[in-house]
């Protein structure tokens, strides 16, 4: 169960590192410092909780590959979401 809320920590930081990122393409503008600071606490909770869970060197581990693999896949996902076509574009 803490392997499953460390998971859903660490996504949810990434997500917010990355909502706060100048060129992220999932909102119209950027999260900005409030986003920023929310996804490393976040992270920072989470990687707390890897390190509770699998030791210090597996947690640490851990939390940096899902972190990574989180940050894969926002910019992927981003794709699915459906665009409005800029105005007099085609």
């Amino acid at each position: 169960m803490i392997t499953i809320f460390a998971i859903l920590l660490t996504v949810a930081g990434a997500a917010g590192t990355y909502l706060a990122a100048p060129n992220q393409s999932l909102l119209a503008q950027s999260a900005g410092w409030v986003g920023r600071r929310i996804g490393a606490v976040l992270l920072l909770a989470a990687t707390v909780l890897w390190v509770w869970q699998l030791g210090v060197g597996a947690g640490v581990f851990a939390a940096l590959v899902t972190t990574v693999l989180s940050w894969i896949a926002l910019p992927a996902l981003a794709l699915l979401v459906p665009r409005k076509a800029a105005a007099g574009a085609r």
